[in-house]
């Protein structure tokens, strides 16, 4: 990894559960890795969110791993030291000339930290 990791994460990956007549009956969440590295940074500050016209504050935060850690779209990752529950909005892996760059995550908060 080329960032200073700050954390370590779980990488939980969903799992729709279906019924014999194909209707999604809940979704369950399956543990991709455990105690990964990472960089967890706020980003920036919204005050709106698109699909919204309430006024709100939303934080961009930016999760950086180490490339080829598996790591995808709509997972959801946990701070395991501060407890905080993060939905993965989309994942990039810039270019780097000699080594393989970290994964870069734009990711959103959705529970409130622990500690």
């Amino acid at each position: 990894m080329l960032a200073l990791p700050t954390t370590t994460i779980t990488i939980k990956r969903p799992v729709q559960q279906k019924d014999g007549w194909e209707v999604d009956q809940s979704v369950t969440f399956t543990v991709v890795s455990t105690s990964v590295p990472a960089s967890l940074i706020e980003t920036g500050q919204n005050t709106q969110r698109r699909a919204s016209t309430t006024p709100r504050s939303i934080r961009g935060v930016s999760c950086r791993v180490a490339g080829g850690t598996d790591l995808q779209g709509n997972d959801t990752i946990v701070d395991e030291v501060a407890g905080t529950i993060y939905k993965v909005i989309n994942v990039r892996q810039p270019q780097v000339a000699v080594v393989t760059g970290d994964l870069v995550a734009t990711v959103e908060r959705i529970s409130p930290s622990t500690s």
